[in-house]
């Protein structure tokens, strides 16, 4: 168990933490360089225990692509991790994450690609934007 889940499990020691709960509060607790940035409030609604999805609410503030660059780290790490995410909105200043656990290989719904593979993919299916905007490279 990594330090997010760890937290969690401090806060609700009766509580079964699944797998991907585990995934995800560790996550979580990287991005925001400890999971008790996000507000208690947020984080007692969520359904650790889910074996299928983890859904939560955070703040929108902070998931920029560079400056604080929350958004970037979630990106990189689920692609890294196997971790599909979905951003819908909660509120006009929160954000719904959910997260679901994939792995390198099957069909659309059962795999997810590394970064690289994204990056990849990108330059590849978009060089005329790239190259109006000369950011190849």
């Amino acid at each position: 168990m990594g330090s997010g889940a760890e937290y969690i499990h401090e806060l609700r020691p009766q509580l079964k933490m699944s797998p991907l709960g585990a995934k995800v509060a560790d996550l979580i607790d990287s991005v925001w360089c400890g999971i008790y940035h996000v507000s208690p409030r947020f984080i007692d609604k969520v359904d650790w225990s889910n074996d299928l999805f983890i859904t939560m609410v955070v703040p929108a503030h902070g998931l920029a692509t560079y400056d604080f660059e929350r958004l970037t780290q979630l990106v990189v790490l689920c692609h890294e991790s196997a971790l599909r995410m979905e951003v819908g909105g909660a509120n006009p200043r929160h954000v719904r994450l959910t997260f679901h656990q994939r792995g390198r290989s099957g069909s659309l719904s059962q795999r997810h690609p590394s970064m690289a593979w994204a990056v990849s993919n990108i330059r590849e299916t978009h060089p005329h934007f790239l190259e109006e905007h000369e950011v190849m490279g």
